[in-house]
């Protein structure tokens, strides 16, 4: 059934608006602000450095390739190599899921790269979460997710949780790889 006709009495005034969100919610851009890209090339390390402290949080996207299997991205905050740095793991390797952790020891964090064997033909992807990194008087924590899938039943995934025991406020990350090098782009982004 089709309408006819509209009966004046049945419209209701609008109220103008100067806005045509009026009523709806604004939109807010992003809370993420871009710091800095790097596009390391046959690099074993690359360091974000001089990072302002105006923000609540840090996030690093990696998107890499490693040139040797089953390596390893590394993460030193500051620079510093001593026992203050542990983490939990959770990783899946196709079918194969296990867990892991460091108590403090001087290895620096390993935020796993997963090339697990097909690294240098697939890329990995992760995102690392580095909570308060300005702040003094607590330590820094944080998390982070990586993975990549060959095409095969080989893929990979894996959660980390970390810390580093120290109250310096963050200004600089150098991320390196355990064996090899490796090529791609890595962006670090302030949370506001």
């Amino acid at each position: 059934m089709g309408i006819s006709r509209i009966a004046l009495s049945s419209i209701q005034t609008l109220n103008k608006s100067d806005s045509f969100l009026d009523g709806n919610p604004p939109y807010i851009p992003s809370s993420y602000e871009s710091i800095a890209t790097l596009s390391p090339s046959a690099a074993t390390t690359t360091t974000f450095s001089s990072i302002p402290s105006t923000y609540s949080s840090l996030q690093i996207r990696a998107n890499l390739i490693a040139s040797t299997a089953d390596s390893v991205l590394i993460i030193r905050l500051n620079g510093d190599s001593t026992t203050a740095y542990s983490r939990h793991a959770l990783y899946a390797n196709g079918g194969v899921v296990s867990a892991g952790g460091t108590a403090p020891t001087g290895s620096p964090i390993i935020i796993g790269f997963g090339a697990r064997g097909a690294g240098v033909t697939y890329p990995t992807v992760g995102i690392v979460d580095l909570i308060d990194y300005a702040s003094t008087t607590k330590y820094k924590t944080g998390r982070s997710m990586f993975g990549y899938d060959d095409n095969s039943t080989a893929g990979d995934i894996e959660l980390n949780s970390f810390s580093w025991r120290n109250t310096a406020a963050v200004t600089s990350i150098t991320i390196s790889i355990g064996t090899g090098t490796f090529t791609g782009s890595v962006a670090l982004y302030g949370v506001k």
